[in-house]
């Protein structure tokens, strides 16, 4: 047998205990919360994408160019007038974040030492161990079309070996069974594709074992649905999709941030024969038609473009432009779009706070519903509904509604701000006490009501809210706050408390210890264990 038919005869299903429990999370709420995978697109990429080969997707029609005028929305409307409804698109019913996090996983990884080279363990979701090495690295190997730990990839080291060789993983079954030993150093899946990663290139199998395509310099996943692979630098791509099928071929590709993924699906960059930029699917069909400018985001069903003198929010249901700006459109919601207006400051995935930065967020009339030199919209389910707009000058922040209604003014001259979600910010200000010592004053405040919570038994100095990422890009709050304070012996430790200030775990390993599955390492007995959110051990590292 083949290792690779030995991998895929032995990387069946999802334990049926596990499906049937992740329907039925068991973490008490007072309101629902959504959660997403913390993980981004498996994006396996072993050369840097250069200008490619020529387009040849399934027959696109060539279009000719519009050259019919966009008007700018006005920036003030009538007062008499209501606002423009956002356009029509497509109903999207974004999935239940929280119950996707905290449904029981797979496979926990349990780092047994601060090294990222080390001790570590894979176990289950009983807490049995499923691999261990002394030292080494592990990872779940991941069918990203569907979402499902296929199994467990160990990669053992030497003592002291950093860099990874011609060496050889060994893929374990999430029994905790030996599937086999495979020459290289990394392997991902994306339905019938598998792709093995070694220091001389990446080979393209399908599960049934047939190689596709080998020492390619990029095989790269995005999204659930659509692989594309580059045999040689500056050569052609190809693109599949998630049954293995070549979609489309020869494919020349936009060279900055050629990739995107929107309720799950990938889209490329890509040129057609007069260098017209569109996004090409997993069909290797024309998701939105080529045209003269250049495509550098997706925003909640809009393509966010420019071109030399504008920019553009096109909507993906019909290829319309709905909104068009001289300024830079950084992300698109139901009730408006953000924008910042100063050159220098907008960078496409992030604003720069410039000197001369200035947000504006806008309906979708054009009208000016809230601006600043800093503005960030805070959409706590990453569903595309602003909840509210944050602006500060650095000094103050102010808070509004998106139809630009002040909520709450703060003053941090001294001190920073945490946004923990909507209703709930965390304070961090300085202040001199009557014996001229500098204290800080750290609490939770109620952005509706003002109330302020500053009774936590411990003496919290520094603080943040966790805030996790999609898959397309957006962020998501999880209404946890981690929360560190000092001992009498200059120690510091770590807790994570909820959003009204109670705390539910302490003494966790940093603030990068969360897993899915609401699993956290801890410190307990000077040792990390695997705790769920509910407080109860999964895994006791003393027990190993």
């Amino acid at each position: 047998m083949k290792w690779s038919e030995a991998i895929f005869s032995a990387l069946t299903g999802i334990r049926d205990d596990l499906v049937e429990k992740s329907s039925a999370p068991s973490y008490p709420r007072s309101r629902p919360w959504r959660w997403v995978s913390a993980a981004a697109c498996c994006a396996l990429v072993l050369g840097t994408v250069l200008a490619l080969g020529t387009l040849q997707p399934r027959e696109p029609q060539p279009l000719e160019p519009d050259t019919t005028p966009v008007t700018v929305p006005p920036e003030e409307t009538d007062a008499e007038t209501d606002p423009a409804p956002a356009p029509e698109q497509d109903p999207w019913e974004p999935p239940d974040y929280l119950a996707e996090y905290l449904a029981p996983q797979a496979v926990y990884f349990d780092r047994l030492s601060d090294e990222i080279i080390g001790p570590i363990a894979a176990v289950d979701d009983n807490g049995t161990v499923i691999a261990y090495t002394d030292c080494g690295t592990m990872s779940p190997v991941i069918d990203w079309s569907t979402g499902e730990t296929l199994a467990v990839l160990v990669d053992e080291r030497a003592e002291n070996q950093t860099a990874a060789a011609d060496s050889r993983v060994t893929l374990y079954s999430l029994q905790g069974e030996v599937i086999q030993e495979v020459e290289g150093y990394y392997l991902s899946c994306l339905g019938d594709l598998v792709t093995v990663s070694r220091t001389g290139g990446t080979d393209l199998y399908r599960r049934d074992g047939t190689l596709v395509a080998e020492g390619l310099v990029a095989a790269i996943i995005v999204g659930d649905d659509l692989l594309y692979t580059q045999a040689e630098d500056g050569g052609p791509v190809t693109v599949y999709d998630s049954t293995g099928a070549v979609t489309a071929e020869n494919v020349e590709l936009q060279i900055r941030l050629p990739q995107h993924v929107w309720q799950g699906h990938g889209y490329l960059c890509a040129m057609d024969e007069q260098n017209r930029i569109g996004l090409l699917d997993s069909s290797g069909s024309w998701a939105l038609e080529p045209q003269g400018w250049y495509i550098y985001d997706i925003s909640q069903g809009y393509a966010l473009c420019r071109d030399e003198s504008s920019f553009y929010a096109v909507s993906l249901a019909d290829g319309e432009v709905a909104f068009e700006s001289p300024y830079g459109i950084y992300a698109a919601y139901e009730q408006g779009l953000l924008l910042e207006l100063d050159e220098a400051a907008f960078n496409y995935g992030a604003i720069l706070p410039t000197d001369n930065a200035h947000g504006q967020f806008v309906a979708w009339d054009g009208a000016v519903l809230a601006e600043g030199r800093q503005l960030y919209v805070i959409d706590d389910e990453s569903d595309g509904t602003a909840e509210l707009l944050y602006v500060t000058d650095g000094s103050v922040s102010q808070f509004y509604r998106p139809d630009g209604t002040l909520v709450r003014e703060l003053d941090q001259s001294m001190g920073s701000i945490s946004v923990i979600s909507s209703e709930t910010v965390l304070c961090m200000i300085n202040y001199e006490a009557e014996d001229g010592q500098w204290l800080m004053d750290f609490y939770l405040a109620d952005l509706e009501t003002g109330a302020e919570k500053r009774d936590f038994g411990q003496p919290y100095s520094y603080g943040s809210g966790l805030w996790l990422g999609t898959r397309d890009g957006g962020r998501f709050t999880t209404r946890l706050i981690y929360a560190t304070y000092k001992d009498e012996e200059g120690f510091y430790h770590m807790d994570l408390l909820d959003e009204s200030g109670q705390v539910l775990l302490t003494g966790l390993v940093d603030e990068y210890s969360h897993q899915k599955g609401g699993v956290f390492t801890v410190n307990q007995g000077g040792l990390p264990t695997l705790v769920r959110l509910d407080g109860t051990v999964l895994y006791p590292t003393a027990e190993k």
